[in-house]
């Protein structure tokens, strides 16, 4: 699924660079603020299942810390996806209601963009970052970048739904240096991957969701849709869906409730 975009050009003179920065993909409940090029607040919750009760109220405690009324929001960003399901969908509802009621732009940023971005700052030319994310049974939603001379990234594999058993067959030749893993999915292709890099010579490090070493996801969001508003790419607050890549699948209980009552 492509993700369109609608550019409006953001004017900075006329709108104040405030964003409210959303990434609720995976058991990390994370919300960030940025203000004036720089972050202004964020909090992380690494709770599962605790995003339906927290986010709105880690959301009036950022924008307190920050000093910003919602009002004064030039845009509010989500992590895109893929990922949790239940968080993403959490996540952009609670953004297009929010940018709905402050006329604020809505921001969309790809989830595993973001967590790669996390890792930056470690990694130098020539090293690989892969984002992996739970995608339950024996998968993951994975992407590979390879950093470049200039500090960016380069997509060396698109985000897709991956086998565990292939994961070195999918991803395992994508780099010259180290490789650096992110994300909740990383357990999962940590094994395969490393003997892959370590039979080329090169060492594998997982970063852990809640390393010191690294930012909290919400914050790489927010840097990123800054640049995306400034290009004038923000999202159709109706239509936009986050990008699941795969369908929904609910678990069907063995009992009924009522089968679960009888005596």
């Amino acid at each position: 699924m492509r993700l369109k975009y609608v550019c409006i050009r953001y004017d900075p003179h006329r709108i104040p660079l405030n964003i409210l920065a959303l990434e609720t993909a995976t058991n990390a409940c994370s919300v960030a603020v940025w203000r004036s090029g720089k972050i202004a607040a964020q909090l992380t919750l690494r709770r599962a299942r605790a995003h339906d009760a927290r986010l709105v109220p880690m959301i009036g405690d950022a924008l307190r810390y920050a000093g910003i009324a919602a009002a004064d929001l030039a845009a509010v960003a989500v992590s895109s996806g893929p990922g949790s399901y239940t968080g993403l969908r959490i996540g952009t509802a609670t953004a297009k209601g929010l940018a709905e009621a402050t006329g604020a732009q809505l921001v969309s940023v790809p989830g595993p963009e973001a967590w790669a971005h996390l890792a930056l700052p470690l990694a130098a030319p020539d090293d690989c970052i892969v984002a992996a994310f739970d995608a339950r049974r024996n998968e993951a939603y994975a992407a590979a970048f390879r950093v470049t001379s200039g500090s960016t990234l380069e997509v060396l594999r698109e985000t897709s739904v991956i086998q565990v058993e292939e994961a070195a067959e999918c991803l395992g030749n994508t780099g010259k240096g180290r490789l650096y893993i992110v994300g909740d999915g990383q357990t999962k292709l940590y094994a395969q991957l490393a003997q892959q890099y370590g039979s080329n010579g090169h060492a594998t490090e997982m970063l852990a969701p809640d390393d010191e070493c690294i930012a909290p996801p919400a914050v790489a969001v927010a840097r990123l849709s800054a640049a995306r508003l400034e290009r004038g790419e923000v999202e159709d607050i109706a239509s936009f869906e986050p990008h699941y890549l795969k369908e929904f699948a609910a678990a069907v209980p063995q009992k009924t409730a009522f089968q679960k009552l009888a005596i």
